[in-house]
């Protein structure tokens, strides 16, 4: 895992950075940060998680689905002739589960912008830039761009530098069954990292609103028009009726 940008601007404060071009690139990175989520983005860390824990849950379940296995074990042989090797699912084996965290963070780093939650506006979120159903997504009022993926890799790299073999032990549970990807999320950012509160976690991950497709658009242009001209017919009735009365 790459480190995180403030040990950077750490490092620059304490006096260890003096080089200019330097000091200033690390000025810019606070910036950057600062720009993105706000002086309190709580919100917004949690919601990071949650999308980080919900992804990987989903990555290692897909792999599960595949069926495949890898040997564990010790390839030493015994007094008699054998080997302790054992066959493991490769979905939760120490292998995949590395390949999954390592990378983790560049799959979700341009897929999300965030915006205020519906149910609670003066909660921040990410949402996702498409929708599951394949329908065209109406991201204008999603706040999005290279800032806000650069703070989100940041905040992934940050969670998993931070708890990786415990995410790892939480996704290899397996008795009595693996976790849900609700109980992941909740080990994770509730129990493990700490970054989400009940209420925080609680709340759904929403999908941006549908962009209004060329064909509605077509049927409301030709509603109007139909209404136009059913008004237009009307007055050269009714013109045509008071040039009969006189």
């Amino acid at each position: 895992m790459s480190r995180d940008p403030y040990s950077v601007l750490a490092r620059s404060h304490s006096g260890l950075l003096t080089s200019p071009k330097l000091l200033a690139a690390s000025l810019l990175l606070t910036v950057s940060v600062v720009s993105v989520s706000g002086a309190n983005d709580a919100d917004l860390v949690c919601s990071a998680c949650r999308i980080v824990a919900r992804q990987l849950h989903q990555n290692v379940e897909n792999e599960a689905n595949e069926g495949r296995t890898v040997d564990s074990g010790s390839f030493r042989v015994d007094s008699k002739g054998n080997q302790r090797v054992t066959k493991v699912p490769y979905a939760r084996s120490d292998t995949h589960l590395t390949n999954a965290l390592e990378t983790i963070c560049e799959q979700v780093q341009s897929s999300w912008g965030h915006s205020p939650h519906s149910s609670q506006p003066s909660i921040r979120s990410f949402v996702p830039l498409t929708r599951t159903d394949g329908q065209a997504a109406d991201t204008s009022r999603l706040t999005s761009g290279s800032s806000v993926d650069n703070w989100l890799r940041m905040r992934c790299e940050s969670l998993l530098d931070d708890h990786e073999e415990a995410t790892k032990s939480l996704l290899q549970l397996s008795q009595p069954k693996p976790l849900t990807m609700d109980q992941f999320e909740r080990q994770l950012c509730l129990e493990t990292a700490r970054v989400c509160t009940e209420p925080l976690i609680a709340l759904p991950i929403e999908e941006p609103p549908t962009l209004p497709s060329a064909a509605t658009d077509d049927k409301e242009a030709k509603t109007e028009e139909a209404t136009a001209e059913s008004a237009s017919e009307e007055a050269a009735a009714h013109d045509d009726s008071a040039k009969t009365e006189l």
